[in-house]
């Protein structure tokens, strides 16, 4: 083939790809995409009316039942106080929902307020660090394969290893705890965790700040996961399920 052929096929080829290459970022940022793998941290429309919306993004790890304090099958099937996962003062027989969060590389790492609410206090607690290798090649492996999630909840089988990695969720790594409380009384509390070694906590509230359902207050310069503690209150009920996807302060996660 000669090189005045070659130029023919060649330049037609080049100037597809070119228009695509356009199309395709045209299109990302008409639909917000570009803006959100750049800077991770797009526009979300918040729902309204008595709800309970997700704190960041990821994949949800579990949903846990807490009575009189105990976490239910937290550790290797034994229930744990809650105020070993926090890390603070609470009250010995606090029931509700703990709502594990996973986020991966491509997760938003920013977080939102769960409700209408006052933004308590947050207390952080800095080390020592524990790698979160295990429980990350779990969930990664899980994910790679397309449908494995949604086979599993429908065989009944959980989606990810978790009781397995208890030390990892329980203890060591950096971590903060903010509670926000509702006019109501109800409260929520949010337990953010970073990756080891690297990870910041981000807070922009002070303590007594109001805040609206679905503001930005918080970030995690290298996330890797967030629980959220939710009160029981009449007709709580959690909306979301082991394996779901969800995207901070948008999807509901719970309703009452």
């Amino acid at each position: 083939m000669s090189l005045q052929t070659l130029n023919r096929f060649l330049f037609p080829l080049g100037l597809v790809l070119l228009v695509a290459i356009c199309y395709l970022l045209y299109l990302a940022a008409q639909t917000d995409l570009l803006y959100s793998a750049f800077v991770k941290d797009p526009e979300r429309a918040i729902p309204t009316r008595n709800n309970i919306v997700a704190v960041s993004d990821g994949r949800i790890l579990y949903v846990r039942r807490v009575d009189q304090g105990q976490v239910d099958v937290m550790k290797n099937g034994v229930a744990i106080p809650l105020a070993q996962l926090t890390q603070t003062q609470v009250p010995e027989r606090l029931n509700g929902y703990l709502i594990g969060t996973f986020m991966s590389v491509d997760s938003v790492h920013m977080q939102r307020a769960p409700m209408d609410s006052t933004f308590l206090v947050e207390e952080i607690h800095n080390g020592p660090y524990a790698r979160m290798g295990a429980l990350s090649r779990n969930v990664f492996m899980v994910q790679m394969i397309p449908g494995l999630t949604a086979i599993k909840k429908l065989l009944g089988v959980p989606p990810y290893d978790i009781e397995g990695h208890g030390d990892y969720i329980v203890t060591g790594s950096a971590r903060g705890t903010a509670t926000f409380r509702a006019e109501t009384g109800q409260r929520v509390l949010v337990i953010r965790i970073a990756d080891y070694v690297v990870g910041k906590l981000l807070t922009w509230l002070q303590d007594g700040q109001q805040v609206q359902k679905g503001q930005r207050w918080g970030f995690i310069t290298w996330g890797s996961q967030t629980d959220v503690f939710i009160e029981d209150r009449p007709g709580l009920k959690v909306t979301v399920g082991e394996g779901d996807y969800v995207n901070g302060g948008q999807p509901i996660i719970a309703v009452y």
